[in-house]
């Protein structure tokens, strides 16, 4: 995929920079991930996070017992987060995939976005809400 205009390599993002800094790093369940879980009634299930950088989402899925596959356009992302899971002592199912081409199967219970979408350049968003829609 082509990084979006303005936007970094996430590769090298992810092998440069101290992921802990970044302005999308959230070390624990995000606050309204956590309000739309109690919404909906959701306490367990398959759940996607998509375009999961640190994974600290998934992370915190996986701690309250969901299911949790996390995918993301960086290897370096990846190996950070498995590395974290692996502190944590969670297992996250970490897929490197390219949301506009993915390869993940369905079905997921939700999918938690916090990064991907609006990078996405205009043109490109109606592929992404069609794979959202075969995963869900």
């Amino acid at each position: 995929m082509t990084q979006p205009r303005g936007f970094p390599s996430w590769e090298e993002l992810y092998k440069q920079d101290v992921i802990e800094k970044l302005p999308w790093y959230w070390p624990e369940l995000d606050p309204d991930l956590s309000a739309a879980l109690a919404r909906h009634g959701l306490v367990s299930g398959h759940v996607l996070d998509q375009g999961k950088g640190p994974g600290t989402q998934a992370i915190a899925l996986a701690e309250r017992g969901f299911t949790a596959t996390a995918s993301d356009l960086s290897d370096a992302a990846i190996a950070y987060a498995e590395r974290r899971a692996k502190e944590r002592g969670v297992s996250v199912d970490f897929v490197q995939d390219d949301v506009l081409a993915s390869r993940l199967k369905g079905p997921f219970d939700a999918v938690f976005d916090r990064g991907c979408f609006h990078v996405l350049a205009p043109g490109q968003r109606a592929g992404y809400v069609e794979t959202m829609h075969r995963l869900l």
